[in-house]
């Protein structure tokens, strides 16, 4: 082995070690008013909210885990970073790419996905983009996927996934309309927001850089050769027949800020990511305050360096008082929203307040569009 890769290597193994140092397992009160007590993620006392029947023009949402969501808007659906494999510490540090068939059946289970015309994907880690070549060639057959640059490049190495690859880089218009693999247009349009992710444990950032060359194979690749690539957040819209924006989502699978925000309109629901967001300075209450969001959905909290079948606890590094300071920023900031336009109805079972939620994996959010 030589140096560098000792040197990789021996950095991956003590990201690994220090990931696992601490955990947080409870949402303390009085941050859980759907429920009577505090929340113990190891033991929550509901099943994860299943699909409710509403209007035909509400927002449906199901928090699939990590950075994944699966987004219903007027009959189409798009999919964010769906992860469904689970690898353990050292497997990330060493380990190859190799996805699990049954997770990913799991975890897409009861999703009409014959619906789904998109998936976006902000960067390239493999908590975001491993699992999407089986899912995009065996259960989403109809979606395009917008991915970085990097993230294309490994992607060559699939020849199913030929023309269907949106490389969000290349992109010249501030807006996009998203469209499906033969290119027809959906009532969905999309920007790009690039930041920088924020690092992951005492300032070590884990696969940072870019991929060069394009990937012929990904047998025997190891996981921490997915690099991250650009880091992008994306601004999506849901929009009328004639034009108009009836429903904004800001969405970004990483803690991190970026340098500017379309100010046109506020934000309906800012999905934002826990995981590191210590590591970054005014985040997430900059965010919050020029996006103007008005409800705040929480992902990317679960510890997913463990099987799925094991009881949740928080992503590593991520302790109750970290996440309580999170949660108590954000109610700060949203305070004083138009509470008509506020929260999933119903609430669900994962911990929810006036300003933000936290689902559980698995769990249906339904959201009322205000004007159509």
């Amino acid at each position: 082995m030589s140096s560098r890769h000792y040197i990789r290597g021996a950095a991956a193994v003590g990201l690994a070690v220090g990931l696992c140092a601490c955990h947080g397992n409870t949402v303390r009160q009085p941050h859980v008013p759907n429920h009577p007590g505090d929340f113990d993620l190891r033991r929550p006392p509901c099943e994860a909210a299943p699909r409710v029947d509403g209007r035909s023009s509400d927002l449906v949402i199901r928090y699939l885990g990590v950075g994944g969501l699966y987004i219903e808007w007027h009959g189409v659906s798009l999919l964010t970073a769906p992860l469904f494999t689970r690898y353990g510490p050292l497997q990330v540090a060493f380990g190859e790419i190799e996805w699990d068939d049954d997770a990913i059946r799991r975890g897409l289970e009861g999703l009409p996905l014959e619906t789904t015309r998109a998936v976006l994907v902000g960067h390239s880690h493999y908590d975001h983009l491993a699992d999407v070549p089986p899912i995009l060639i065996d259960h989403a057959p109809l979606a395009s996927l917008y991915v970085n640059r990097t993230g294309a490049r490994m992607l060559a190495a699939f020849p199913e996934l030929s023309g269907r690859i949106v490389v969000l880089e290349a992109h010249g218009d501030p807006w996009m309309w998203l469209a499906d693999r033969e290119g027809a247009r959906l009532p969905i349009r999309a920007r790009t927001l690039p930041y920088d992710h924020a690092p992951h444990w005492l300032g070590m950032h884990f696969a940072k850089g870019e991929i060069e060359e394009s990937w012929d194979d990904w047998s025997g690749r190891k996981l921490r050769a997915m690099k991250e690539g650009k880091t992008f957040a994306f601004v999506v819209d849901s929009m009328s027949n004639d034009g108009a924006v009836l429903y904004r989502i800001y969405y970004q699978d990483a803690s991190g800020l970026p340098a500017e925000l379309p100010g046109d309109r506020p934000v309906d629901l800012a999905v934002l990511t826990i995981a590191a967001h210590q590591s970054v300075a005014g985040y997430p209450e900059t965010l919050i305050r020029e996006t103007r969001a008005r409800h705040v959905l929480v992902i990317h909290y679960e510890d997913f360096l463990r099987d799925s079948g094991e009881p949740l606890r928080m992503v590593p590094t991520l302790t109750d008082k970290k996440a309580r300071r999170f949660l108590e920023a954000v109610e700060r900031e949203a305070a004083g929203r138009e509470p008509s336009l506020r929260g999933p109805d119903p609430c669900g079972c994962g911990p929810c307040g006036a300003a933000w939620s936290m689902p559980l994996p698995g769990e249906w959010l339904r959201f009322r569009v205000p004007h159509e």
